[in-house]
């Protein structure tokens, strides 16, 4: 598992990946909580390109994905 420290650094990698409007944090991650906890960050894909870019870092840098389908 990637090091919190680590993540700050990350979201402008994420926001790469997906673009300015496919990135959610801080309050915004409050809608996608799971159990009582809240991402730090959510993406919301608009292709499938960014949606596989915005995987493969996380999977680079170790990152939990939790996919949520829209329904």
């Amino acid at each position: 598992m990637t090091d919190t420290a680590l993540m700050p650094h990350l979201l402008p990698a994420l926001r790469e990946c997906v673009g300015p409007d496919g990135l959610r944090e801080g309050a915004a991650t409050a809608a996608y909580a799971l159990d009582g906890v809240q991402p730090w960050a959510t993406i919301v894909p608009c292709d499938e390109d960014a949606a596989s870019r915005a995987l493969a870092l996380a999977s680079e840098h170790g990152l939990a994905v939790v996919p949520l389908g829209g329904g």
